[in-house]
């Protein structure tokens, strides 16, 4: 009967991740947070093989990235984003990116005279631990999945490298 209940947590966790995958909308998930969804699991894993620990961290993964890069296509788009369906997490980002666009907007009156920096959104699809930026900064370390605003020649060479994903060119 223990089992079946652990087995069932690991279906429900592989039916979320393929439904967020299939659909073009972000999906209302029943969690408040990917704590929480990942508290869920861990109450009901402590004798799960390696192989089956390993599918449960590909869904897990699967699912942040879907749902991150869907929210990240909203914001580009100006679209509306449904803050029913966020997740805590996803809140606190998309909050973020929109105070800092603001404020951005607010103090940025770009002369013709300068030249045009294009940024760019990426995503790190692994562990980095520094990146030197042309304005003499270190950047880092990074954990995969998180996000950074760079400029597009600053980027470049992690993207060919495939180290990070683009998710967002802004001019």
């Amino acid at each position: 009967m223990i089992m079946d209940k652990k087995e069932n947590v690991v279906r429900e966790l592989l039916i979320l991740a393929k439904n967020e995958v299939e659909s073009e909308k972000l999906l209302r998930i029943p969690y408040e947070s990917y704590q929480d969804l990942v508290n869920h699991i861990l109450n009901n894993l402590e004798s799960f093989s390696e192989d089956k620990i390993k599918l449960i961290r590909n869904a897990i993964a699967t699912l942040i990235q879907r749902r991150i890069n869907k929210l990240m296509k909203l914001y580009c788009e100006f679209q509306e984003i449904p803050e029913d369906s966020l997740l805590a997490e996803e809140k606190r980002l998309i909050h973020s990116i929109i105070e800092i666009s603001l404020d951005k907007c607010k103090k940025s009156k770009v002369s013709k005279e300068e030249k045009e920096i294009t940024y760019v959104i990426v995503s790190f699809k692994e562990y980095f631990p520094v990146i030197y930026i042309t304005s003499n900064l270190t950047l880092g370390p990074f954990s995969k999945f998180d996000l950074i605003t760079l400029t597009k020649d600053e980027v470049e060479d992690l993207a060919k490298k495939g180290i990070v994903e683009i998710i967002e060119v802004k001019d």
